[in-house]
């Protein structure tokens, strides 16, 4: 898997995300399993253009070593409880990757649940996105 892969999936994608993943396969790949789940949710209530998904890497000032993998769905939606159940269907999808790859060994499964805690997935109205 690369990262020009995962860019062909994506609207924007920053060039410190790009270095974020290229030093962490296991990330990679959980990332590009689950962007193509959300999208394939995304699709069936929305058209191209009506969506886009950033990712972009997320720092906290107060604890200088934690980083997350933020992977951002804008939609063109005025109903936020419409929002919440897009966000629900993305993270039972996103759910779903992480347990269909757990079957490997044991030693790709802590690797995997580390990968997981670091990836981040927003939804939020297009135009905060």
């Amino acid at each position: 898997m690369s990262e020009l892969t995962l860019r062909d999936k994506v609207d924007e994608f920053s060039d410190e995300a790009k270095a974020f993943l290229m030093n962490d396969l296991m990330l990679m790949n959980l990332t590009n399993e689950t962007i193509g789940k959300i999208k394939e949710v995304i699709r069936t209530a929305y058209e191209e253009g009506e969506y886009k998904i950033k990712i972009h890497v997320s720092k906290d000032m107060e604890v200088p070593d934690w980083e997350e993998l933020v992977v951002s769905i804008g939609v063109m939606e005025e109903s936020f409880d419409k929002i919440l159940r897009l966000w629900d269907a993305i993270a039972e999808k996103a759910e779903a990757v992480t347990r269909g790859m757990k079957v490997k060994g044991r030693e790709e499964v802590i690797e995997l649940d580390r990968a997981r805690a670091i990836l981040s997935i927003d939804v939020d109205r297009y135009e905060n996105v």
